[in-house]
């Protein structure tokens, strides 16, 4: 009897094992997974920051950008696999080494606002010298070729990388940047009356000053 009961509670046992096998195995799958879902985005990430974009990330804008949409993907593996233990340390060594740059970044964001207020103030001196000029002449100031050239030079010098710019800013979590956010998103708007009033200037190169202190240029 002693031996049937002794059979019986082995077998229980070997069952209980048995059960919970396939939930361990499960987990652990799970977790290799994701393990191996963000190492994938994780060198993804490193194939876009080389040591020359993290050299000088300013000539390197859209490269920088695309590294940060992936992290932004990266950051959700382990949230989706129910996953609360910390990521890899070179993952968190490469996450850090994106949101350093923000400084950097910042800095940039500025001088291309400074770029655009001299663009802008050039612009504005042409079309007062053509307008002088048809004056003199007689006729009426083309000033369309002008507009038109004006509009891509701040298109292929600034919009661009300006928008990214603050993208980035804003998916690195921080906190310190919304004078300068603000500045980069109404951008456009602050174009179009800086050409249509001479005294929009004024405030426009006095915010972006201000914004220069608080963000020096690096090296």
């Amino acid at each position: 009897m002693k031996k049937l009961v002794t059979l019986f509670l082995a077998i229980g046992l070997l069952v209980a094992c048995g059960d919970n096998a396939p939930n361990q195995s499960d987990s652990m799958r799970r977790i290799a997974k994701a393990e191996k879902n963000l190492l994938n985005w994780q060198q993804k990430i490193e194939q876009q920051i080389t040591p020359e974009v993290l050299a000088k990330p300013q000539a390197h804008i859209p490269a920088i950008y695309f590294a940060f949409e992936l992290l932004t993907e990266a950051e959700k593996v382990y949230p989706k696999a129910q996953i609360q233990t910390a990521p890899p340390e070179r993952y968190v060594k490469t996450r850090q080494q994106l949101y350093a740059l923000a400084p950097q970044l910042a800095s940039y964001g500025v001088t291309i606002l400074e770029d655009i207020l001299a663009r802008t103030q050039e612009y504005r001196k042409q079309v007062e010298a053509l307008k002088v000029a048809q004056q003199l002449i007689g006729g009426k100031a083309n000033v369309r070729s002008l507009a038109n050239n004006f509009n891509q030079q701040i298109d292929a010098c600034c919009i661009a990388d300006l928008y990214k710019v603050s993208l980035i800013l804003e998916m690195t979590d921080a906190t310190g940047y919304p004078k300068l956010q603000q500045q980069i998103n109404a951008i456009e708007s602050q174009i179009l009356t800086m050409i249509r009033d001479a005294d929009a200037i004024i405030p426009f190169q006095q915010s972006v000053s201000q914004l220069r202190k608080q963000y020096p240029k690096l090296d």
